[in-house]
C-alpha cells in the first residue's frame, strides 16, 4: 500500500495504481503551506516499527490510517520554513538519517546510530531513491552522501513543476517501487540530464520509469507501508 498526495495528476495515480495495487490518497494538513500540505515527504516518514506522523493530522484523518502501526511525532509543524520540516528527513541506509538535524523530530532520529546534518531541510525530496543510490540536484547533500559511502548522482537543479514555487525536487517527483524500478510523476526522459540519470540507474541494477508523458512534477513522492 502506498500513501500519496490527494494532488497527484489522474495519469500518474492510474499509472501508480496499476503497478503496485491499492494507492492511498493523502488529504491535506492546515499546519503546512498549501503547496506542499499534502505531499507524503512532509506528512510521513516510514520505519521497520510504523509509519510516523503528525499527531494532530492523524487524529484528523484516523480512518485513513485504519490497519496501519502509527507512531504520533513528538513535534508540532508549523507552516514556516524550518518548521515544516519535523518529517522530511533521508534514510539513507545502514542506520544512517541525513537531515538538519536539529528540526528533524526525535521519533525519528531515535531510530538511527548515525546522523548526518546537511544545510537542506527538504532533504527526503531533494532525492530520488534509485536501489542503493540516490539522485540529487543539491551539491549538500550530494557530498554528504558521497563521504559516506552512498552512491549518489548529482544532476543540474529545476526541471520539476511544483505549483506556488519556483521549482520543484526530483526526490518529491519519484517513488522506489518493487525493488527494481524508480517511477517519476511525468516524463522523465524530458529531463536534460536524463541520460546521465539512466546510465547511474543501470548501474544500481534499476530502471527508471515515467507515469505520464507529462512535465515532471513534484508531488511529495510517495510512501509506502509494507
Amino acid at each position: 500500500m502506498f500513501f500519496v498526495s490527494l494532488g497527484i495528476p489522474p495519469t500518474c495515480l492510474s499509472a501508480l495504481r496499476s503497478r503496485v495495487g491499492e494507492v492511498k490518497l493523502l488529504p491535506p494538513f492546515a499546519r503546512l503551506q498549501s503547496g506542499v500540505a499534502s505531499h507524503a515527504d512532509m506528512l510521513l516518514f516510514p520505519t521497520d516499527r510504523g509509519l510516523i506522523v503528525h499527531g494532530e493530522y492523524f487524529d484528523a484523518n484516523k480512518a485513513l490510517f485504519d490497519g496501519v502501526n502509527v507512531i504520533t511525532a513528538e513535534g508540532k509543524a508549523a507552516p514556516d520554513y524550518p518548521n515544516d520540516i519535523l518529517l522530511n528527513a533521508l534514510d539513507a541506509g545502514e542506520g544512517r538519517l541525513i537531515s538538519l538535524t536539529e528540526r528533524t523530530d526525535g521519533r525519528i532520529k531515535a531510530l538511527y546510530k548515525t546522523h548526518i546534518r546537511v544545510r537542506q531541510g527538504y532533504t527526503r525530496c531533494s532525492c530520488a531513491k534509485v536501489g542503493n543510490g540516490f539522485i540529487t540536484s543539491d551539491r549538500g547533500i550530494f557530498a554528504a552522501l558521497r563521504s559516506n559511502g552512498v552512491p549518489s548522482l548529482l544532476i543540474r537543479p529545476g526541471y520539476v513543476r511544483l505549483p506556488g514555487y519556483d521549482t520543484g525536487f526530483i526526490g518529491g517527483a519519484s517513488v522506489w517501487l518493487s525493488g527494481t524500478e524508480t517511477a517519476f510523476f511525468g516524463d522523465v526522459t524530458r529531463h536534460p540530464d536524463y541520460s546521465e540519470m539512466a546510465a547511474f540507474a543501470r548501474d544500481m541494477g534499476a530502471a527508471l520509469v515515467p507515469l505520464s508523458d507529462g512535465e515532471l512534477t513534484d508531488i511529495g513522492g510517495a510512501v509506502e507501508v509494507k
